[in-house]
C-alpha cells in the first residue's frame, strides 16, 4: 500500500515569512528589513541546514540596526509559535490514519520545529518525522530523499510525496518517487491521492 509523505510549510501549515515577521516588529519597514536580512540573503536556510541558531542570530544582528537585535533573537528562537495547521489537511491526515495508511513528515526546518510538532496531536498520528536541521541535509538535495528512505526503511516506489516547491518535486521524481506539486488546491490533491490509493 502507498505511504504518504507530507512537507510541512504551505502544505500542512501556512508559512508566510512576512506574516511571521510582523509579529515581532511594529512597522512594515522593519518587517521588510527582517525579510532582507533573513530571506533575501538565504540566512534562514542555514537554520534549515542545522546551523546553530545562536550563530545565525549573531550573523543576522551584524546586518541590522541595534533596535532590531531583540526582534531577530526572538524571531529565530520562537518563530513556530504562530503556525496554524490547515483544518482540511488535519482532517485528511486523520482520515488516512484511521484507514491504516501510513503518513510521514519530510520538512526543511530548523530544530525549533520539534517543539511545534510535539504540541499538536496530529503529528503523533504520523509514522515518522524527518527534519532537515537534524541531518544537515535539505531538499532538493538527492541525499535527503535517499536518507529519508533509509531512516524509515521505505521503498521509494511506495511513496507519494506532497510539497509546495517545484524543485523538491522534481528532485523526488528523479529518484523514483511519485510526487505531487501542491498549489493549495486541496480537492485536487485529495482526488489525486485517492486515485493512487485505489490502484
Amino acid at each position: 500500500m502507498k505511504k504518504i509523505v507530507f512537507d510541512l510549510g504551505n502544505v500542512i501549515v501556512r508559512f508566510d515569512p512576512m506574516e511571521i515577521y510582523h509579529r515581532y516588529v511594529t512597522t512594515e519597514e522593519e518587517a521588510m528589513t527582517l525579510y532582507d536580512i533573513l530571506m533575501a540573503t538565504k540566512l534562514w536556510e542555514k537554520l534549515d541546514a542545522g546551523v546553530d541558531p545562536l550563530l545565525v542570530i549573531q550573523e543576522a544582528q551584524l546586518s541590522a540596526d541595534t533596535s532590531l537585535h531583540y526582534a531577530i533573537e526572538q524571531l529565530i528562537q520562537t518563530w513556530t509559535s504562530g503556525l496554524e495547521i490547515d483544518n482540511q489537511m488535519e482532517e485528511f491526515i486523520t482520515e488516512l490514519y484511521n484507514r491504516g495508511i501510513d503518513t510521514y513528515l519530510l520538512s526543511n526546518a530548523s530544530r525549533q520545529i520539534h517543539d511545534f510538532l510535539g504540541e499538536h496531536s496530529l503529528f503523533s498520528l504520523m509514522k515518522g518525522h524527518y527534519v532537515s536541521a537534524d541531518t544537515q541535509l535539505v531538499k532538493p538535495q538527492a541525499e535527503i530523499f535517499q536518507h529519508f528512505c533509509e531512516a524509515f526503511n521505505l521503498n521509494p516506489q511506495e511513496l507519494i510525496f506532497i510539497d509546495d516547491r517545484l524543485e523538491n518535486i522534481q528532485a523526488a521524481k528523479q529518484l523514483g518517487w511519485d510526487a505531487y506539486h501542491y498549489t493549495f488546491d486541496f480537492d485536487h490533491l485529495k482526488n489525486y491521492i485517492e486515485q493512487k490509493l485505489n490502484k
